[in-house]
């Protein structure tokens, strides 16, 4: 599917995402760190979510709410990462946002096992949540700002 959708890209007389917008440096690389980005986040939440289910026996809902820590973190921690990013760029804001996802999983990937607490999982949820935050907005920020305004 990516292949045709490339494909009729180049083709289009007006696509509906014009492909010369990735020979841009700072358009691609932002996207293909939001492409990381949401793999990895996307993919661990799930993830998560069917171990607490099948490997610790809760429930859906339990296991929902105990992942609120960290899919609920953007709520709380979006404006802070709205004043950073217009105080020290959308680029720092973003790579600090990275940093933190990727500490909260390397977290998981040390403390999950069977019988695993909950109170051994905050951290990673929480710091994995702020990560979380500090991406989404500047990285929309950053994407939108690499291309021209006609091509907004």
């Amino acid at each position: 599917l990516l292949g045709l959708f490339v494909r009729h890209g180049l083709r289009a007389e007006n696509p509906m995402l014009p492909m010369r917008l990735f020979r841009g440096r700072a358009f691609l690389g932002i996207n293909a760190a939001s492409l990381l980005m949401f793999l990895g986040m996307f993919g661990s939440i799930f993830l998560l979510s069917q171990f607490l289910q099948n490997g610790l026996g809760h429930s859906p809902t339990e296991a929902g709410l105990r992942m609120l820590p960290w899919t609920g973190m953007p709520i709380l921690v979006a404006p802070l990462a709205g004043y950073l990013s217009d105080r020290f760029g959308g680029r720092p804001v973003v790579v600090t946002g990275l940093a933190l996802q990727a500490v909260g999983l390397a977290l998981f990937a040390l403390i999950i096992e069977p019988g695993v607490s909950y109170p051994a999982q905050l951290p990673a949820l929480i710091i994995g949540g702020v990560g979380m935050a500090l991406y989404f907005a500047p990285a929309a920020s950053l994407v939108l700002s690499s291309v021209r305004p006609g091509e907004q």
